[in-house]
């Protein structure tokens, strides 16, 4: 509601790995300690994931984003989606260390 009484795109991203993927990736994550609390520890992922399978629910209308987006099992091809959602060009050029960055300004 916030983002539409302030005129700005609402759009959800559906990521459509299927669970062995989902599985795959968070092992070799927790393996590498990059999660918090029992997902970093590798023996308990799949349940964690396969219980957060079974929660999931399909995006509805009644939700009313913009779009909703497939996200691929691709690295590149989610960073071009994400690039083209932020209006970026597909190879950003890099900025000399003395500019400053007017992002946030």
């Amino acid at each position: 509601k916030i983002a539409k009484r302030c005129n700005v795109e609402v759009v959800a991203l559906r990521f459509t790995a299927d669970v062995s993927t989902c599985i795959e990736r968070a092992k070799a994550r927790a393996s590498r300690g990059e999660h918090d609390g029992d997902l970093n520890n590798p023996s308990k992922v799949a349940g964690l994931v396969g219980m957060l399978k079974n929660r999931q629910k399909p995006i509805g209308k009644g939700e009313r984003f913009d779009q909703v987006l497939e996200a691929s099992e691709e690295d590149h091809e989610n960073v071009a989606l994400v690039n083209a959602l932020l209006g970026r060009t597909p190879s950003p050029t890099k900025r000399k260390a003395e500019e400053p960055d007017t992002q946030y300004l």
